[in-house]
């Protein structure tokens, strides 16, 4: 049985919950006897989306979720109990194309991770490059003052530092709100190109 297959309500019982009225409708309510809880309706199930919602606490998920929430176990041990108590089927290796594709998958990952890392890095050394030069030129006008062609010179390069700095730190944080799978398409993209 793999984990869609299982119902909230039998997990439920199965962890030792009191007995639910079920009377049909989606949702139904209980308490969190895992805390000692008095509430009857402090913790809701959705019999149709295998979910809970343990109010007081915030706590909110599927099935795995549930078993994790009420022994405060990880992953691996929630998953354990389900095969142990409810007739998961245990996680099978992976067979060797299976494999295979991980290794691609995660090399990519890898590689994925680094150029989006480079990108941002140059990003910010052009930046900071440019408040360099900015601050440097300010610095010189005001000592020298703009009196002169060069203080005049120097205050058009004050200009055009700040805006390709401003400018600079706007991609900046463009990218850094970009999903993964963007990004992901952006790599590839770019892979395709140098081919």
């Amino acid at each position: 049985m793999i984990l869609s297959e299982l119902r909230i309500a039998d997990v439920w019982a199965q962890l030792g919950g009191p007995e639910l009225k079920l009377n049909g409708r989606p949702r139904v309510y209980g308490r969190a006897f895992w805390r000692s809880g008095k509430n009857l309706r402090s913790v809701a199930l959705n019999l149709h989306m295998n979910a809970f919602h343990d109010w007081p606490s915030g706590a909110k998920g599927g099935i795995l979720r549930l078993v994790q929430t009420v022994h405060g176990s990880n992953e691996h041990d929630a998953l354990t109990w389900l095969e142990t108590y409810c007739g998961l089927t245990p996680t099978r290796p992976l067979s060797p194309i299976e494999e295979q594709r991980r290794r691609a998958a995660e090399k990519e990952a890898q590689a994925l991770l680094q150029w989006r890392n480079e990108m941002l890095e140059a990003l910010r050394c052009r930046r900071n490059r440019n408040w360099k030069l900015y601050h440097q030129a300010k610095n010189w006008i005001l000592k020298y003052s703009l009196g002169n062609m060069r203080g005049c010179l120097l205050a058009e390069v004050c200009d055009l530092c700040e805006e390709e700095a401003l400018r600079t730190d706007e991609v900046i944080e463009k990218l850094r709100e970009l999903d993964w799978d963007t990004w992901l398409w952006l790599y590839r993209g770019r892979i395709g190109k140098a081919a």
